[in-house]
């Protein structure tokens, strides 16, 4: 049981008590009525001596057969049950007080055997409480197996429940209780009592003392039911007694029962701004009237919850739809049973700070369920949260580095808001007497959205995203532009942008050459739409837009440098793609047999295309005199077909002839026998060619055979000239 977290030490500080007895009568039935009226305020019928509800004047809903808290007591006595205590009777086991043992001895002597017959044999004792119409109200009742003309019980309600060394009661603390509940035969009404326990260490006086002469002692009586705050009352005839065991319940002879009901708050139990708390209560039964008589049988102690305190409980969960309110599975992993929403680790670690009346203070952070659990005050000890005294609490959420969801997202506050809150933020909870509050902190994620560039070629530089916000929380016409960074392949570039949130949607594009006079962006058809919790974010990745630059071989007939009609392609010449340095691009590319040929993947830049060769027998005449294409290839361009100077990419060749004339002597000259001799009989003087516009293109006058200078088709023709004579 939790125990009692501070202790008060003026008189008039009073707990909640709680008291089980039983009261045995022998020989006479003793006739007693309760004290008049029910208790003001309370619903349960504690005055009427019997425990069935409905039965008093006026009837009121709850008895001991009907009770506001659950009774279970033990199958077989002795034993501690709920709200209910049991003993044994008319035992040689039953255990007592003995040895002389009083009421003012700290730790009475405990003895075994039989309860005399002249003397209360207590066999069971309830608890119950209530708070009803702005008070507490606390009711006792017990039970005894004989017949007595007289009912003396004291019950005891200790803040701590730990057991003296070798007794069955426990060790008593400056503050705990003692009940009186007396009656005398031909009174009218049972006497109820209230005293406190005293102790030197506590600062409490001697003078205090109700009847004896040192500390530690209990302290003066206070009579309640002089005071008109307290009812009780003993059965005159059998009543039956509804709880098990046995099953079905069990008659209690007249005078074996009798009850009691107090109003705390009217007795100012609890002391102003003190949390005080009893876990333990016991009934025990005095030999007379007198304060001071010996104590005789006893129920040993059951667990109790009799408090003023009040209790806070803080919780973190994770506001999945950011509506500020927590709903079905925020705050349940999804590891758990049943699933929840949560990833582990995402309600772990959230640090408060709770402060409240008397300086109270403590820190703490939140469990793997998300609950505050040890909160520390400023001197290291734990404050026990469910034991705090009335008032106003303020639970602060502290600044935190904490990152929630699958990709370690930043976080804000919905709930308290507006949203987004960022910690510290706090929540004020106004404590009641016994009362409990509670304070939710919900969060969410900022959402993050990433950009990726695949496949981007080494030459490019200054990459960037620029985007806009076009829907969301965060809508805007501004657009933001974003550095995009190179990764370890080489290739791919990316950037990403946080503090975003949930449902955003995001246009971008991407470019190069960021903040140049030859800045160029590319824009990209696929929005980024953000997710909330867990994603926490949205992506967009496109391949770096390339160019196909595409160009024309044809066969320059007439060799005037331009392709005219019927000049139709040439196949298998060779082009080469050439960077700004000089630098090859790609590979060799030759024309197909319309003429066409082309690189792909070509980045954006300035290029040149520049003809192998060209091949043996052909000249080129576009461009001329050997020339290349110059030409600009724009980012998002995909097909580059012109140059430059925006005439089409186009290379013509013509081919190159020779004529070679040769003049043959057939006829030699005969030596004197009539054979032939080496020497001709006819030789060449001269041979001369023109063509079709009668330029020379070769002549010799030394040589029997002349080959032309390399001519074209547009030379139409050749004409040769070979003047020969007799040698």
């Amino acid at each position: 049981m939790s125990r009692l977290s501070f202790l008060w030490r003026s008189a008039p500080r009073r707990r909640l008590l709680v008291a089980t007895g039983l009261l045995a009568a022998v020989g006479v039935l003793v006739v007693v009525v309760s004290a008049g009226a029910n208790l003001a305020g309370s619903t349960f019928e504690s005055g009427d001596g019997d425990l069935a509800p409905n039965t008093a004047t006026p009837p009121l809903a709850h008895d001991w057969n009907n009770p506001v808290e659950a009774i279970t007591c033990p199958g077989t006595p002795p034993g501690a049950g709920t709200n209910c205590g049991t003993d044994l009777t008319k035992s040689g086991s039953d255990d007592a007080f003995g040895q002389g043992a009083k009421e003012d001895i700290a730790n009475p002597s405990e003895v075994t055997g039989s309860i005399p017959p002249n003397k209360s044999d207590l066999t069971r004792f309830y608890v119950n409480k209530e708070k009803t119409a702005g008070s507490d109200y606390l009711y006792l009742a017990w039970e005894r197996s004989n017949v007595l003309g007289s009912a003396n019980m004291d019950f005891e309600f200790n803040q701590s429940a730990t057991l003296a060394t070798g007794k069955e009661t426990p060790l008593r603390t400056a503050g705990d209780i003692l009940v009186t509940f007396d009656f005398t035969n031909g009174g009218a009404k049972p006497v109820l009592g209230l005293l406190r326990w005293l102790t030197l260490q506590n600062g409490d006086s001697q003078s205090d003392c109700f009847s004896s002469n040192s500390l530690p002692c209990w302290g003066k009586r206070v009579d309640l039911s002089a005071a008109g705050i307290a009812e009780g009352a003993i059965n005159t005839g059998t009543v039956h007694d509804g709880n098990a065991p046995p099953s079905g319940g069990f008659d209690v002879p007249g005078s074996q029962f009798g009850e009691a009901g107090i109003n705390l708050t009217a007795a100012n139990v609890f002391p102003q701004n003190q949390c005080v708390h009893f876990g333990s209560a016991f009934l025990k039964s005095r030999s007379s009237a007198s304060f001071t008589a010996e104590l005789k049988d006893f129920i040993a102690p059951i667990p109790v919850n009799i408090a003023n305190c009040g209790s806070l409980s803080v919780h973190k969960y994770i506001d999945i739809n950011e509506n500020a309110s927590q709903d079905t599975g925020e705050a349940s992993l999804t590891t758990g049973n049943p699933a929840g929403n949560v990833l582990p680790g995402d309600l772990t670690g959230w640090g408060f700070t709770i402060t409240g009346p008397n300086s109270f203070s403590c820190t703490g952070t939140t469990s793997a369920s998300g609950n505050l659990g040890t909160c520390l005050k400023a001197d290291n000890t734990a404050a026990d949260l469910s034991a705090l005294p009335a008032g106003t609490y303020t639970v602060q959420e502290n600044t935190t580095s904490k990152t929630i969801g699958s990709n370690s997202s930043a976080i804000f506050n919905t709930d308290p808001g507006p949203t987004p809150a960022a910690p510290p933020v706090t929540k004020t909870v106004n404590l009641a007497a016994s009362g409990s509050g509670s304070a939710a902190f919900g969060n969410s994620c900022y959402a993050t959205a990433s950009f990726t560039v695949t496949g981007v070629p080494s030459s490019q530089s200054g990459l960037f995203a620029r985007y806009t916000i076009t829907s969301g929380p965060d809508a805007s016409a501004t657009s933001h532009d974003v550095l995009l960074v190179k990764q370890a392949d080489g290739t791919t570039y990316q950037a990403s942008v946080g503090s975003l949130r949930r449902s955003d949607s995001i246009s971008w594009s991407y470019g190069i050459n960021h903040g140049a006079a030859n800045e160029q962006t590319q824009a990209v058809t696929a929005a980024i739409s953000l997710s909330g919790y867990p994603s926490c974010g949205g992506s967009g990745s496109v391949p770096f837009a390339t160019s196909t630059v595409s160009g024309t071989k044809y066969k320059d007939i007439n060799g005037n440098g331009s392709k005219d009609t019927g000049e139709g392609g040439l196949q298998g010449f060779g082009f080469q793609l050439k960077d700004s340095g000089g630098n090859q691009v790609g590979t060799t590319q030759r024309s197909d047999s319309t003429g066409a040929f082309s690189f792909s993947s070509v980045a954006p830049g300035t290029y040149t295309i520049h003809e192998v060769g060209p091949p043996t027998g052909w000249v080129q005449t576009e461009p001329a005199s050997g020339g290349d294409e110059t030409v600009t290839v724009s980012l998002g361009a995909a097909s580059v077909t012109t140059d430059s100077s925006g005439g089409p990419i186009r290379f013509g060749d013509t081919p190159k002839s020779n004529v070679t004339v040769t003049f043959n002597s057939l006829a030699k000259l005969l030596n004197a026998d009539g054979t032939a001799s080496s020497t001709n009989a006819t030789k060449a003087t001269s041979i001369s060619c023109t063509d079709g516009s009668t330029a020379s293109v070769g002549s010799t006058t030394t040589l029997q055979s002349l080959t032309t200078n390399d001519v074209q088709i547009k030379q139409s023709s050749v004409t040769c000239v070979i003047t020969y004579t007799d040698p």
